[in-house]
Parts: C-alpha cells; sequence; structure tokens
C-alpha cells in the first residue's frame, strides 16, 4: 500500500524530465544518459540540500539514482547523497501527508550511483566496490541495495 500510494502521488504530482536533461553534467554540458525517456526529478523537491538526481519506481522498489560524469568521485559526496537523498525525500513525503509513517528497515528504497565507465580506471572501479560493500553494510536500515554501476549497466537494469 505505502508504496503505491507514493507512486501515485509522484505521478500526480512531481515532474518529469527526459534522461539527457537529469543526467547532465552542468560543467561539461554533456549528458551521462542520453534517451528521451522520462523519470521524475528528486531537485525539484528540495534545492536546499544535494539530492539525488532522479527518482525511479520499478518492480516495487524506489530507486534514489545520482549521475556522476566527473573522473574524481570522493566516497564522501556518495555517503552524502546516500544519506540525504533518504532524508530529504522521507521528509517530503511526510510533510506532504503521502503516507502517514514509514517504518524501517524498508526494501522499498534503493541507491544507485552512476558513473561515466569512459572516465572511471579500473583501480577506481575496484575502488567503488569496496565502497558499495561498505555502504551496503552501513545503510541496510535504509536501503535495500545500495549499487555503484557504469551508465550501460544502468541502461540495461532500467531498460532504458
Amino acid at each position: 500500500m505505502i508504496y503505491s500510494d507514493i507512486e501515485k502521488y509522484f505521478s500526480e504530482n512531481v515532474p518529469q524530465k527526459n534522461y539527457s536533461e537529469l543526467s547532465i553534467d552542468k560543467e561539461s554540458k554533456s549528458s551521462l544518459i542520453s534517451s528521451s525517456k522520462k523519470s521524475y526529478d528528486f531537485d525539484e523537491l528540495n534545492t536546499k540540500i544535494k539530492t539525488s538526481d532522479t527518482i525511479i519506481f520499478n518492480t516495487k522498489k524506489i530507486s534514489l539514482v545520482e549521475f556522476k560524469n566527473g573522473d574524481k568521485i570522493k566516497e564522501i559526496d556518495i555517503r552524502l547523497k546516500c544519506s540525504e537523498s533518504i532524508m530529504s525525500f522521507l521528509n517530503f513525503i511526510l510533510e506532504e501527508q503521502v503516507v502517514e509513517t514509514l517504518c524501517f528497515p524498508s526494501q522499498f528504497f534503493q541507491f544507485y550511483l552512476v558513473f561515466n565507465r569512459k572516465k572511471i580506471n579500473a583501480s577506481q572501479v575496484n575502488h567503488f566496490g569496496n565502497i558499495q560493500r561498505k555502504l551496503q553494510k552501513e545503510y541496510s536500515n535504509f536501503y535495500s541495495k545500495v549499487v555503484i554501476i557504469n551508465q550501460d549497466q544502468f541502461k540495461r537494469v532500467f531498460r532504458i
């Protein structure tokens, strides 16, 4: 029930943009994902803190997704996106009275960080694997899954 209430609210009230817009790097003006398929613009919900770029409703899961097109992605930046995104999302749905309460740990929520495979070397990919395992354990009360993947893997997972 909670999942469908949240999804319904978003479909009726939250703007969508295509993935090309959602994944644009403001510095280079290039998109990580080139697609006209649309998703919810998470930045529209809270402009005061750094949140993920989009929210995807898929197979009874709510995925908070951050796109990173740069060549240097620090662990602290990933941690901040994980924690601030879930807090912002929860505050939003509770303030908007989309749901009355939400219990944790929740199997609804997932966090994805999507990186540009052309800008990340093999040692950084290994480092991302270590970060992913660490955050999966540390954030297990908030997210059922924490995933760090490249843009091609993301397109396959979400059929974009």
